[in-house]
């Protein structure tokens, strides 16, 4: 158990990696964890919604399709830490969970270039309440809130092949539930953007293993 905790906070430290996403994690592996034990996930999430209106020279990428989510969480009583692995970007997740309830908090600072073509250095996470019900010891269901400020990658969308990406950023609110069978987990998450009339929807599976 000690080697798998400590390998999620060597995780959590493995911070300021270049990134080009990141959006709430999930739920259901955060709530998935034994007491005085831990595990790593691996997953992938299909999201689909409205991108950003095309401001200047750059458009939002990855507002729609799948991508991959690798993370690793240990558990120490009520105190849980982790970390998510996104595409290339890593979130570190701390928070407190009982059996049937919990809260979780994620965030690093991340430069980014936004509409206005100007850089700025922000607070790039958000924190989440969830309500957890077992049905049985292996079978659980969940709801969860999040609010959050998600990292999203920008390109020209005219300038097809280009590797010219920027960093941009969207506040965001939502709810979600989720369902666990042991290690496996499914997970459907509606978020808004602050705002602005824009609708996400997340789609999400995890399984974890070394549990």
């Amino acid at each position: 158990m000690i080697r798998k905790f400590c390998s999620a906070v060597l995780c959590a430290l493995a911070l300021l990696l270049a990134g080009c996403s990141s959006h709430p994690p999930s739920a259901a592996q955060f709530m998935n964890v034994k007491k005085n034990d831990g595990f790593f996930s691996v997953g992938g999430v299909f999201l689909n919604g409205d991108l950003y209106d095309k401001e200047g020279p750059y458009g939002t990428d990855n507002d729609k399709g799948f991508f991959y989510v690798l993370s690793g969480y240990g558990r120490v009583n009520l105190f849980e830490i982790g970390a998510s692995l996104e595409l290339v970007t890593i979130v570190p997740i701390a928070g407190l969970r009982g059996e049937y309830f919990g809260v979780q908090g994620w965030g690093f600072f991340r430069e980014t270039e936004h509409c206005d073509g100007k850089s700025h250095t922000i607070w790039i996470g958000g924190g989440m309440l969830i309500q957890q019900y077992p049905i049985s010891e292996n079978f659980k269901v969940g709801l969860s809130e999040h609010i959050s400020n998600n990292l999203s990658a920008k390109s020209d969308p005219d300038d097809y092949g280009s590797f010219d990406f920027k960093n941009g950023y969207y506040p965001e609110f939502g709810i979600g539930t989720y369902l666990t069978y042991k290690g496996f987990s499914i997970e459907f998450r509606y978020g808004r953007e602050i705002g602005e009339p824009r609708n996400r929807f997340y789609f999400m599976t995890n399984y974890a293993f070394f549990n």
